[in-house]
């Protein structure tokens, strides 16, 4: 693993206070919450609102002397990309952008290049020399989206759903529906019968419609993917809620805070964030 070519000659609060990116009021108040909360004071820049994460770490690497890139936004040679697997790069928020794999060599975009331990941890997995540069980890995931799992690229049309699937006027390539489908007339007249068969045909046609896109899903690669991907995370999503409602619950407890300086809590990261929600919820 490349360290930086030098080492940083000001910190990073000092080098944003140059550049009049924080004031020394904000300085301060980002302080006193890495003192009650601790964690890095960049980020807490970040959350507090008194900078973009963009900005952070591009003071960050002009600190490190480093590069910083936008893999979403760079073409980037696939074999370089995938030279990493998609799970390291998924799981450490990383993305090879250059090298030279027959010198077993990568420059890899991270958000977070100080991190050693988890740098050192992709050397160890892959034998590769690494050469860091930074992003921000927005860019990183889509760039990971756009050469893992296709986003952004052209993708392969459904074909206008007039044309039957063995239409000779269909464009090479393209994949049709089964078979067309269109919603059913309103049937003149009224009263209740009349309205029980335009709801039972209704049902019939987003029936269809249901059956033909759970068909697509399952013979495109592409959304099969993403299906996956979907159906991982809802269930990342709904074990980490139940954790830490149960983390929560086993400290309060054991008396280790009260229920009221945890809604506190919540009500300031809330307020940092700009998300709705009352303080009275937990």
């Amino acid at each position: 693993m490349t360290t930086p070519a030098r080492r940083p000659l000001v910190k990073l609060e000092d080098l944003l206070l140059r550049h009049g990116a924080i004031t020394p009021a904000q300085l301060d108040k980002a302080k006193d919450e890495q003192a009650k909360w601790g964690g890095d004071l960049g980020r807490i820049f970040v959350e507090l609102g008194y900078v973009k994460e963009e900005l952070l770490l591009r003071a960050t690497a002009h600190q490190l002397g480093i590069h910083f890139v936008d893999p979403a936004a760079e073409h980037l040679d696939p074999e370089i990309v995938r030279a990493l697997a998609v799970q390291l790069c998924e799981q450490f928020g990383v993305i090879a952008v250059a090298g030279d794999l027959r010198k077993k060599m990568l420059r890899l975009a991270t958000s977070d290049p100080q991190n050693a331990k988890v740098l050192g941890h992709i050397t160890a997995q892959t034998g590769f020399h690494l050469e860091l540069c930074v992003a921000t980890g927005a860019s990183i995931q889509a760039a990971i989206r756009r050469h893992f799992y296709g986003e952004g690229l052209p993708q392969r049309s459904l074909g206008p759903i007039d044309l039957p699937p063995e239409s000779p006027d269909a464009p090479s390539g393209v994949l049709p529906l089964a078979a067309p489908v269109t919603p059913p007339p309103p049937e003149p007249g009224g009263g209740l019968a009349a309205l029980a068969a335009r709801v039972s045909r209704l049902e019939d046609y987003l029936g269809s419609l249901q059956k033909e896109l759970s068909r697509q899903i399952s013979t495109d690669p592409q959304l099969v993917g993403l299906a996956a991907r979907l159906e991982h995370l809802e269930q990342i999503s709904a074990n980490d809620v139940g954790s830490l409602r149960a983390v929560v619950e086993l400290l309060l407890e054991r008396g280790t805070f009260k229920l009221d300086d945890l809604k506190a809590k919540v009500k300031l990261v809330r307020e940092r964030s700009g998300s709705p929600g009352s303080s009275d919820s937990t």
